[in-house]
C-alpha cells in the first residue's frame, strides 16, 4: 500500500477537537498506528509547508496506542508536565512539550493550534520519515527512527512520486469548480473590495448561490473572461451557480 491511498482526517483546531467531547459524532485519531502532524494554519486535503508546520509525530512502537500518543501530547502541549531544578522535564511527550515551549515563547494560545492525522497508513515508520522529510517541521529536533523492515530511499521515492500525482489531481479538480479563493482577490484587485465583501457575508447563502454572484458580478464589470482563463477553463456548472443566485435572491427577497 503507498501513501496514494493514505487519506488525512482534519486538520482540526484544538479547541474544536477539546470542545466536541459530548458530540455522539465526534472525530477521534484512530487507534492503530499512525501519523500526526501540528500546524500554526489549516490545509486542506494534504498537509503543506506553507501551513506553517510544527510538528510531525507518531507512534513509539507498533502497539494499537496511536489515540492514547495523542492524548499525551495534548496533556504535555497544555503544559501538564513537570520540570525540576536542574532543567530536566517528567512528561509523557517530548514533542507536547517543544510544542508548548513554542507556545510560550511565541505567546500563542495552543488551542489555536490545528492537528490532522492519516488513515490507511501500510507502515507508519515510513510515512512519519516520509513527512518529516517533505515538510520539514520546525519543532521536530531529530528525524524520526528508521524503519526495519523497508528499502527507507526507494519507499520514500515511491511516496514522493505518488504524493506529488496526488496533489496535482486535487489541483486539477479544484479548477472544476469555480474557486471562490481565488475570485475573491481576483475583484478585490480590480477594485471591487465592497462588492465581494457583501458577497462573502451574505448570510445563509450556500458556497454554489456565492459563486453565481460572483460570475454575475464579474460579468458586469466585464472580468469574467479574464478571471476564466487564469482560474476557471472549464466553467463547470456555471448554470446552476447562476440559477442558485438568483433563487436566493427570490427566496431573501433581495437584489444583490
Amino acid at each position: 500500500m503507498s501513501i496514494k491511498s493514505t487519506n488525512w482526517i482534519g486538520p482540526f483546531r484544538f479547541e474544536e477537537l477539546l470542545s466536541n467531547v459530548l458530540e455522539p459524532s465526534r472525530v477521534l485519531p484512530p487507534i492503530h498506528p499512525s501519523v500526526y502532524i501540528v500546524s500554526l494554519k489549516h490545509w486542506k486535503d494534504l498537509p503543506a509547508k506553507d501551513s506553517g508546520i510544527l510538528y510531525v509525530g507518531g507512534n513509539t512502537s507498533d502497539s494499537s496506542l496511536f489515540r492514547n500518543r495523542i492524548g499525551d501530547l495534548l496533556a504535555d502541549l497544555f503544559g501538564f508536565y513537570r520540570e525540576d531544578k536542574e532543567g530536566g522535564k517528567k512528561g509523557h511527550h517530548s514533542g507536547g512539550q517543544k510544542l508548548h515551549r513554542y507556545c510560550l515563547d511565541k505567546q500563542i494560545n495552543p488551542l489555536s493550534l490545528f492537528i490532522g492525522w492519516a488513515v490507511n497508513v501500510y507502515c507508519h515508520r515510513c510515512a512519519e520519515n516520509y513527512y518529516y522529510d517533505e515538510l520539514k517541521p520546525k519543532l521536530n529536533k531529530k528525524r524520526p527512527a528508521k524503519c526495519k523492515d523497508h528499502n527507507q530511499m526507494s519507499t520514500l521515492s515511491v511516496q514522493r512520486k505518488n504524493y506529488e500525482s496526488q496533489k496535482k489531481e486535487r489541483d486539477t479538480e479544484e479548477t472544476k469548480v469555480l474557486p471562490l479563493k481565488k475570485a475573491y482577490p481576483f475583484g478585490e484587485k480590480h477594485g471591487l473590495a465592497e462588492k465581494i465583501d457583501k458577497i462573502r457575508n451574505l448570510p445563509a447563502c450556500s458556497p454554489s448561490a456565492r459563486r453565481g454572484f460572483i460570475i454575475r458580478l464579474f460579468e458586469k464589470e466585464d472580468i469574467f473572461e479574464e478571471f476564466v482563463q487564469k482560474f476557471w477553463p472549464l466553467q463547470k456548472n456555471k448554470n446552476r451557480f447562476l440559477r442558485l443566485s438568483k433563487e436566493y435572491e427570490q427566496r431573501k427577497g433581495l437584489q444583490i
